[in-house]
């Protein structure tokens, strides 16, 4: 017997999803929520909706990358274009865009993901900034400074030479999503 879908999981959810600060400088917090208190002047709040996707900050390695984006911004030259694979909601894409203006291609083989993308865009002012695709990995042609892959580890191992290939001379590569237990 199939028990009936919830009719409020799409509501419920939110209450485990709170706003956060990452730096004095930087914050996240969900649409239905106010910019969270204790921040810096001028400081970036990327508000995000996930629906369905993954990234709201609150892992451990995305919370990672926001740290490693909010350093970057601070530094004295940030690199200006970034790939973003296995975008999800747009949250890291977001961050950076709005914390030093970066140009953003953020990619993911899941249109839910890149719909919750692309919801989120306007919301945070980002819309000229960061381009959401489909386009698998490999097709994608140029190299950039900086490329972010927030994924599980099975997955940055099947991607590892492509990774590598689209990172400029000189560019770094950031990788996240690995487990304490795939380490």
């Amino acid at each position: 017997v199939a028990r009936p879908l919830d009719p409020d999981w799409k509501e419920r959810w939110k209450r485990w999803f709170k706003g956060f600060q990452v730096s004095p400088r930087l914050a996240v917090r969900p649409s239905w929520e106010d910019d969270p208190e204790g921040l810096d002047e001028g400081a970036v709040v990327v508000t995000i909706e996930p629906g369905m996707a993954f990234g709201t900050g609150q892992h451990e390695t995305t919370h990672l990358c926001l740290e490693a984006l909010d350093a970057c911004a601070k530094g004295t030259n940030p690199p200006p274009q970034i790939l973003d694979v296995g975008c999800g909601t747009g949250i890291l894409a977001i961050a950076a865009a709005r914390l030093w203006g970066a140009e953003v291609l953020g990619i993911d083989v899941d249109e839910a993901a890149l719909r919750s993308a692309r919801d989120n865009l306007a919301p945070n002012g980002v819309e000229s900034l960061v381009t959401l695709s489909a386009t698998p990995l490999a097709e994608v042609q140029a190299q950039y400074p900086l490329v972010i892959a927030n994924i599980i580890a099975p997955v940055l191992l099947a991607l590892a030479d492509a990774l590598v290939e689209h990172v400029a001379p000189g560019g770094s590569l950031w990788l996240s999503g690995v487990l304490e237990t795939q380490v």
